[in-house]
């Protein structure tokens, strides 16, 4: 049984048992796919109504992580995280913003000679150092993406310092002084290749998004090529389009 009338004064309490879920669920005590208590159980555990119960799985609903199984109750969704698209903050920012923790693990750091595709994009010759990473990003502990990044030869990265400070673009700021200021990104739908599934723990053929990203400092300068290989049932990209003419708000 948990007394939530007197937590916190003038909040209604369907959005603080709607609050309680939301925790418990990213915390993994209700895993995707597993079901809450029923009803009943659910008034029970927070001594109120049906209908503020009702109300606030209605609120998880509009958040995104739940679903209403006729006949078998309410279902944990695949938590999903969503970037503006015209947002430039960094996955790690991105992560953090909706309540997530995030982490990152680095299989490759390393100096390697540039493909032809990738001396394009750094705008250098074919065959220079250029120094990659792959790097699987998580959301609580789950596995979102898998990012394979090309940087000049003259920012190399520490594997264990990257994996602590989770973000590339911070670890260049700080490491560097460099400051990524734009993208160009492209975002593409393709079937998941054997080693990419893999790595991302999905079937092959799967659908995944790939985001191919050239990133540019303050001085116009080509830092990073990136090709992002993200879980298209965890992670979604949003837009707002407004008719020509309108102002924006």
């Amino acid at each position: 049984m948990i007394e939530i009338s007197s937590v916190m004064s003038g909040v209604p309490k369907y959005l603080l048992i709607a609050e309680d879920l939301r925790k418990k669920i990213s915390d993994g005590l209700y895993p995707a796919g597993s079901f809450l208590p029923t009803e009943p159980e659910l008034q029970k555990i927070y001594q109120v109504s049906r209908p503020t119960i009702r109300a606030s799985i209605a609120r998880l609903r509009e958040m995104g992580m739940v679903e209403v199984d006729q006949g078998r109750g309410t279902r944990v969704k695949s938590q999903q995280i969503y970037q503006w698209l015209d947002n430039q903050l960094s996955f790690t920012e991105v992560i953090q913003s909706q309540g997530f923790e995030p982490g990152t693990i680095v299989l490759e750091a390393k100096y390697v000679n540039a493909t032809p595709r990738v001396a394009e994009a750094l705008n250098i010759p074919s065959g220079s150092r250029v120094f990659k990473i792959g790097r699987i990003r998580t959301a609580n502990g789950n596995v979102i993406s898998y990012h394979l990044s090309y940087l000049l030869e003259d920012y190399p990265i520490d594997k264990a310092k990257l994996e602590t400070h989770f973000s590339l673009y911070r670890y260049l700021e700080e490491s560097y002084g460099i400051v990524i200021v734009f993208t160009d990104d492209m975002i593409s739908s393709e079937p998941a290749s054997s080693n990419i599934a893999h790595l991302l723990g999905i079937k092959p053929g799967d659908p995944i998004l790939v985001l191919n990203r050239i990133a540019y400092a303050a001085n116009g300068q080509v830092v990073e090529l990136a090709l992002s290989y993200i879980r298209s049932d965890r992670f979604k990209y949003k837009t707002r389009i407004y008719r020509k003419g309108q102002f924006k708000f």
